[in-house]
């Protein structure tokens, strides 16, 4: 069992995380821990995935599981400071209540 801050740590110690997930994803929760911590994450293209890692800037994403080792070798180049950036502009708590809260009241204005 690892506890959160192991979990951040090894997160952050990681070169890059590799997720050949070949089945749907419905939410790429570790990519975006990962990605939180700076690690750059590169993945199969199913799923949220492509909705979650951004090519070039976060990871990589690949429809073919032969690239992946090769992609993960150019995810390690990328700015881990940018890739934190992006996570947290995107995922973050903040952001995430907001739109929830923006949700709630079009929901209580029946605007949906």
């Amino acid at each position: 069992v690892v506890d959160h801050d192991e979990k951040v740590r090894l997160f952050g110690e990681a070169a890059c995380t590799l997720l050949p997930f070949r089945h749907s994803e419905s939410f790429g929760m570790v990519s975006i821990e990962a990605m939180s911590c700076g690690t750059p994450v590169v993945a199969l293209a199913n799923g949220a995935m492509p909705e979650i890692v951004e090519p070039g800037i976060t990871g990589y994403l690949t429809d073919n599981p032969a690239q992946l080792a090769d992609l993960a070798l150019r995810a390690i180049a990328l700015s881990r400071a940018v890739i934190r950036e992006r996570a947290v502009t995107r995922f973050g708590i903040d952001r995430t209540a907001r739109l929830y809260m923006d949700i709630y009241q079009q929901i209580a204005r029946g605007d949906l």
